[in-house]
């Protein structure tokens, strides 16, 4: 299960893997949801490296299924 933290910039995140020893305020949101505020940027910078990197595999597939502009020809160079 996830938690949801505040960043120090203001951004929500969902993080799975959760350092012990991080320095947090608790509280609830309108919604009623538990969230975690950041309240030192150590404590968000272990937090952040905690997590798991996007896979790479799905960073090459993004690029792959770019769509490249037409070539031109250069009528001249014929």
């Amino acid at each position: 299960m996830s938690s949801c933290f505040l960043l120090r910039d203001g951004r929500k995140q969902a993080c799975t893997v959760v350092p012990s020893d991080l320095q947090v305020f608790v509280y609830s949101d309108q919604a009623g949801e538990e969230v975690r505020a950041l309240l030192d940027p150590a404590s968000q910078q272990r937090l952040l490296r905690a997590q798991a990197p996007a896979p790479v595999q799905s960073l090459r597939r993004s690029r792959r299924n770019r769509i490249s502009p037409p070539q031109q020809r250069n009528p001249a160079a014929a």
